[in-house]
This record gives structure tokens, C-alpha cells and sequence, in this order.
């Protein structure tokens, strides 16, 4: 088990730009989905997302879930009125009636979980028949990505699980085969994360978080953006902040658009698929 601490280390707070990978996530899960009904983000964490999502779908019923009580204690200090509530629970685990919700998502949760078939399971198990589950996975081990070719010259591999507590490392094919295991009917695939963002999302993200704890010898947190806690900036980062904030609008631009022409090519660092729940097998 990844040694990550998730109660230091606050997921699902960083801002969610509609011209951006994360803008393009909602925007291709919200369209294959249907516009009314109780849906349950499983691993919510702050609940930007799901923030985002109910900005969208204001007709939703939303139900956020994470182990985190760190993360959901930001969750609640957000005000999404009488159609959000929020539940502490595992992924693997959770404390829900059978056949509940209309949608389940998950964006980037199962590769962080040690028992990830035991958590799709899970979701599965609490959505309703004819319900739909929508997933984002990394595909790390896909072939020809920047994640598997560090990999295979051993360089690197095991930053992903320092730093973001990834634990898994799936293709994009075994991530449907888990689907169709259990008898869910995939009715939508797009790919993401394509050779532009796996590159410099790797740079921005893992790499430079790990030069910064060699030179500093601090290795506490990922990134300041995930950490509770709040400090003043100094001064020379309240001048640098927002230049580096355009710079990294235009990069999130040139991923989505990247993504965007390129989300039928399997050659990439994600998979986003949509499945319906007709039958179901625990496997």
C-alpha cells in the first residue's frame, strides 16, 4: 500500500477551467450523460468537481464521497445547498443501500485504491439497473506513453505512487475488461492525456515536485495547492503567480485542444468511458 498520505495531501482542489483538461473531462462525462437523477461522485475529495458539475446540472442530486475528512470538511465549507451532501467512507466500502443512484463517476480514483476491483464492485452495487458509471483512469501502462517508456528504462516509474499515490498502473483495455466483467455495456470511450500533456504534465507535476524535495529535503507534500493549511505567499511569488498563471492557462488550452482533435486515438495517457448497468456480476 502507497504510503501517501491523503488526509495531509487534499485531492479534487484545484481549479476547474472550462478551456482545460479538467473543463474537458466534465464537459465530455456531462455529455453522455442524462440531465436529471441522484448521482454519486465516489473520491470527491474538495469537491471542485463536483462543484463544477452542479454548476452545469443544477437539476442533479449530488452525493460526494472520500476517505478524506480533511477534504471533506473543505467540501462542506463550500455552500452547494440542499442538493449536495457529502459521506466519509472507503471507496472499497461503502455505507450505501443496493441500486441508489442513477450515475456514478469516478475521475481518477480507482489506480489510488488497493482494492480497486472491490471498489468498481462497489459502485456498481449501489447504482441503479439501467443506471450509468462513469469513469477517468490513467493508463500509465499503455504502450508508446511517456509513463510506459519511463518504465521500461526504469526511470521514474514509482514517482506517480511518491507523489500522487497512485498505485495501479492499467492500459486502457483492462480498464473496459473490468467493465465488461461485471456486465456493464460500455456505450461511450474517449481518450485523454495525449503525448503534449503527458509530457508536460509529468514536468509541472511529478518531476518538478521531486527535484524541489531533493534540493529542499522536504517530501511531506505533493503540492501546495493540496495542502489544508494556508500561508502568505512571499513576495517574489506574489509577483511571479500571475504571469505563471497565464502561462499555465495556455498550456491547459493546447492539452484540451490536443485532446480534443485526438480523443478516438487509444495512444494516450487516460481513458474516459461510460458504461450501463443491465445486468451486474461481482467478480
Amino acid at each position: 500500500m502507497s504510503g501517501y498520505d491523503y488526509q495531509k495531501n487534499i485531492m479534487g482542489s484545484y481549479s476547474v477551467i472550462r478551456w482545460s483538461p479538467a473543463g474537458l473531462k466534465i464537459k465530455r462525462m456531462l455529455r453522455v450523460l442524462p440531465e436529471q437523477g441522484r448521482v454519486l461522485e465516489v473520491g470527491c475529495g474538495a469537491a471542485n468537481l463536483l462543484y463544477a458539475v452542479q454548476g452545469k446540472r443544477p437539476s442533479y442530486w449530488l452525493t460526494g464521497i472520500d476517505l478524506s475528512l480533511d477534504a471533506l470538511k473543505r467540501a462542506r465549507a463550500k455552500s452547494g445547498g440542499e442538493s449536495v451532501d457529502f459521506v466519509a467512507a472507503d471507496a472499497a466500502s461503502l455505507p450505501i443501500e443496493d441500486a441508489s443512484f442513477d450515475i456514478v463517476y469516478a475521475i481518477d480514483l480507482i489506480e489510488h485504491v488497493p482494492d480497486h476491483k472491490a471498489a468498481l464492485d462497489e459502485m456498481i452495487r449501489v447504482l441503479k439497473k439501467d443506471g450509468y458509471l462513469h469513469l477517468y483512469v490513467p493508463c500509465e501502462a499503455n504502450p508508446f506513453t511517456f509513463d510506459w517508456m519511463l518504465t521500461r528504462i526504469g526511470a521514474g516509474e514509482k514517482l506517480k505512487e511518491k507523489w500522487y499515490g497512485h498505485l495501479h498502473k492499467f492500459t486502457g483495455r483492462e480498464v473496459l475488461e473490468l467493465l465488461k466483467q461485471r456486465g456493464l455495456v460500455i456505450t461511450d470511450i474517449k481518450y485523454d492525456a495525449h503525448p503534449f500533456w503527458q509530457f508536460f504534465g509529468f514536468v509541472l507535476g511529478v518531476f518538478s515536485w521531486e527535484v524541489r524535495s531533493r534540493l529542499t529535503g522536504k517530501v511531506e507534500s505533493s503540492t501546495p495547492l493540496a495542502k489544508g493549511a494556508k500561508s502568505r505567499p512571499s513576495l517574489l511569488k506574489r509577483i511571479v503567480r500571475p504571469f505563471w498563471s497565464i502561462i499555465l492557462r495556455v498550456l491547459y488550452l493546447i492539452a484540451y485542444v490536443e485532446s480534443s482533435l485526438l480523443g478516438s486515438v487509444p495512444v494516450a495517457g487516460a481513458v474516459e468511458v461510460t458504461a450501463r448497468k443491465q445486468g451486474w456480476e461481482q467478480v
